[in-house]
């Protein structure tokens, strides 16, 4: 009688490898790089543009301290802030006004214009983290602050010559000025950033 061989076979005859199960979300995951939700980007974006106003205004006052000193040493006649805003003035046909009054015009939309320039400064710093030190960052944009404001959008309005119409000794002051302002800057938003993190 011939031997039948069972169809069946011993499962210990057969090694069996068993993969584990990979779900959609974990395979979205290892192909999606971790970004932090919603709601925390705003809250670090929020954080960032309010370290970047305060560190705006302590720009703007240590600069302002260097135009003040230069001013007492003679080297300038007066200060872009205060012709600026004078020149503003009367362009609005406001004619009479204290001294005093207009002195405080141009230290507050000074310190405005500072912190709001330190609020972009932050945020569009965060991301993509750029090859330069932070403290070059902040001075280089400051004197592109410079750039655009005393050759641009100033003489356009005609509240200031330009550089080259200038008196001689204020251009190299501004641009030292805007320069501090930009060190100062990073180097507050750059330390707020690394307690944060």
């Amino acid at each position: 009688m011939p031997e039948r061989h069972d169809a069946r076979r011993d499962p210990a005859d057969t090694a069996t490898l068993t993969l584990p199960a990979v779900t959609t979300e974990a395979a979205v995951d290892m192909d999606t790089p971790t970004r932090p939700p919603d709601g925390q980007a705003r809250r670090d974006a929020f954080a960032a543009a309010l370290d970047g106003v305060i560190g705006g205004m302590m720009g703007t006052a240590t600069m302002s301290l260097l135009m003040l000193a230069a001013r007492r040493a003679g080297l300038v006649s007066e200060l872009p802030p205060e012709r600026i805003t004078a020149a503003a003035l009367d362009a609005l046909d406001v004619t009479q006004r204290p001294r005093l009054l207009q002195d405080a015009v141009a230290v507050l939309v000074h310190f405005i214009f500072g912190g709001v320039a330190g609020a972009i400064f932050a945020v569009t710093t965060r991301r993509p983290r750029l090859p330069v030190p932070p403290s070059l960052q902040g001075v280089l944009y400051g004197a592109l602050i410079w750039a655009v404001s005393y050759s641009g959008w100033i003489p356009a309005l005609g509240l200031l010559p330009p550089p080259s119409r200038d008196e001689p000794r204020r251009p190299p002051l501004m641009v030292v000025a805007h320069g501090l302002y930009g060190w100062t800057l990073a180097t507050y938003v750059m330390r707020r950033a690394a307690a944060r993190s």
